[in-house]
C-alpha cells in the first residue's frame, strides 16, 4: 500500500503548532460541557478553562495518603 504525497513538502513548522489541537493537555473527568463550551461541576461554579495542563494537576499516589487519613 503506497500514500499519494504528491505536492506535499516537509513543513518548517512544528507538528503541534501545525494541529493545535495535539497539545499535551488533559480533560478534567466528571465535568459536562455545556453549548458555551464552559466547564459545569455537580454543584460548582462555572470555570472557564476548556481542560487543565497535566503540569498543574496532582499526582493521585501523592494525595491518596492524606486522602485515606481524612477518613
Amino acid at each position: 500500500m503506497t500514500l499519494c504525497t504528491k505536492g506535499m513538502g516537509i513543513s518548517p513548522d512544528s507538528h503541534r503548532r501545525r494541529m493545535p489541537w495535539m497539545v499535551e493537555k488533559e480533560c478534567v473527568p466528571g465535568v459536562v460541557h455545556s453549548s458555551k463550551e464552559n466547564m459545569v461541576l455537580d454543584g460548582a461554579q462555572p470555570v472557564d478553562v476548556d481542560c487543565v495542563n497535566r503540569a498543574s494537576q496532582v499526582d493521585p499516589l501523592e494525595a491518596l495518603p492524606a486522602t485515606v487519613n481524612k477518613c
